[in-house]
C-alpha cells in the first residue's frame, strides 16, 4: 500500500510501523561481520531489539494522546 499511496499518504500508526519495520531491518537485522555487533553478545542483541520495540510503543502512545507521527518523533529524540 505505501509503493502506491507514498508513505506521506499512510495514517501515522501505519507510517509508525513501517518506521519500526524498517528500524529492525536495519539495526537489528543487517549485521557487519567487520564492526563490534558482528558477534555482540546475545544480552546486547536482546537489548537492542527491546529498546527499539520499547521506542515503538512509546511513540504509538503518544499518537493515542493526538500528537503526530513527527511529534512524536521529536519528543523522543529529546
Amino acid at each position: 500500500m505505501a509503493e502506491i499511496v507514498g508513505a506521506e499518504g499512510l495514517q501515522d500508526a501505519d507510517r509508525l510501523l513501517m518506521r519500526t519495520a524498517e528500524r529492525i531491518r536495519t539495526d537489528f537485522l543487517q549485521q557487519n561481520a567487520y564492526s563490534e555487533d558482528g558477534f555482540s553478545p546475545p544480552e546486547k542483541t536482546l537489548a537492542l531489539i527491546k529498546r527499539i520495540i520499547a521506542d515503538h510503543d512509546r511513540a504509538g502512545g503518544k499518537l493515542k494522546e493526538g500528537m503526530t507521527l513527527d511529534e512524536a518523533i521529536k519528543a523522543e529524540d529529546k
